[in-house]
């Protein structure tokens, strides 16, 4: 048997049908190893967290959904949910991120002797995705907030 499949063989139990259980144990592991079989005690202990670092999943999915159950921020100004006009806007500068990231080379200037100009690409104008000169004074999230910002928000 090759090196890589035993090794797969070895982990088997840990995916399919079990992995359920292997979660809860993880769960109950990292509040009180002593909680668990000292197998598995052992086991994860040997994947190298320690319990103080290591993030429960149930309180990452927990966190997500109460999010996801937040109200959209209310308008002062017009006295209805902003969120409509504010996500289209945030979609748009995503949509032109994402172009600069697949186009942006074909408008740099890399001729020193000027011999091709820089190629016009439509989609890298802000204008293309529906963005003014306003909109470009915003700022926008253009990353979704990191684990430990969720997790904060609980306490």
């Amino acid at each position: 048997m090759s090196e890589s499949l035993a090794q797969r063989y070895k982990s088997s139990p840990l995916f399919g049908s079990n992995s359920a259980l292997v979660e809860e144990y993880y769960e109950r592991f990292l509040a009180d190893p002593a909680s668990v079989p000292k197998a598995w005690a052992d086991y994860f202990s040997a994947l190298g967290g320690d319990g103080a670092t290591e993030v429960s999943h149930r309180q990452i999915r927990e966190a997500i959904a109460r999010d996801a159950r937040r109200p959209a921020p209310h308008s002062e100004t017009t006295g209805v949910t902003a969120s409509v006009a504010a996500f289209a806007k945030q979609a748009a500068v995503l949509r032109l991120i994402w172009a600069y990231r697949l186009h942006g080379h074909k408008m740099a200037d890399l001729d020193p002797l000027g011999l091709s100009p820089p190629t016009t690409v439509p989609d890298l104008d802000p204008a293309f995705h529906g963005l003014t000169a306003e909109d470009m004074e915003q700022e926008f999230q253009a990353v979704r907030h990191s684990l430990t910002a969720i997790l904060e928000k609980e306490t």
